[in-house]
């Protein structure tokens, strides 16, 4: 049987590895695509909007988490990046994408050449934390979480990376050396939309 996921087209948000994003979902058509996630325990993929364009891309996908459903349908989900998908043919456009995919792997390798960078990721990180994270026991869970290398470098997209094109090259690259470095090179001061559902971040 061949691997399938569900595709969420949104423009400014993305599934990340180990960054659980919450989303509101209102519309029927996917509402739809969650209960049949949830009942099928198929990876929902969000991603920006590629003109219909999603051959090919690379994007991460997970199984959304149910937090709440309203009464009349609408819910509050969660969705983390548990496998990377290489997008092949649509095989569904209504009233939802549903798509074929290939898991593949990354390389993991970290050298020396991009400690440089992750260390100032890590501070970038941190800078943002101190300002907008409340509380002591959150700041140090989050100073916990990004001192995985894998974690890091989501939340370094999420955070550091303000342009969701860019966001989305950063997902695409399959080396984390690669990912590190292109994500050094957008630090800064910086006002980043988090998608639709939440307000932008503002920091030095």
């Amino acid at each position: 049987m061949e691997s399938k996921v569900f595709l969420f087209p949104l423009k400014t948000s993305l599934t990340l590895r180990k960054v659980a994003l919450p989303f509101h979902i209102f519309e029927p058509r996917y509402r739809q695509m969650v209960n049949d996630a949830l009942e099928q325990q198929i990876p929902i993929a969000v991603l920006p909007v590629f003109d219909g364009r999603y051959q090919g891309r690379a994007c991460y996908g997970g199984i959304p988490q149910l937090l709440h459903r309203y009464d009349d349908g609408r819910m509050e989900i969660a969705i983390s990046g548990d496998v990377r998908c290489r997008l092949g043919e649509l095989v569904q456009d209504q009233p939802y994408l549903v798509c074929e995919f290939e898991e593949e792997s990354e390389d993991h390798k970290l050298s020396e050449r991009s400690r440089f960078a992750r260390e100032c990721i890590h501070e970038g990180l941190l800078s943002w934390g101190e300002q907008k994270i409340p509380g002591e026991g959150q700041l140090e869970t989050f100073k916990g979480m990004i001192a995985d290398p894998e974690s890091l470098l989501s939340y370094g997209n999420l955070f550091l990376v303000d342009d969701i094109d860019q966001k989305m090259r950063v997902v695409e690259a399959r080396s984390w050396d690669t990912k590190a470095s292109m994500i050094f090179k957008t630090l800064g001061p910086k006002e980043v939309s988090l998608g639709p559902f939440l307000p932008p971040m503002k920091w030095k």
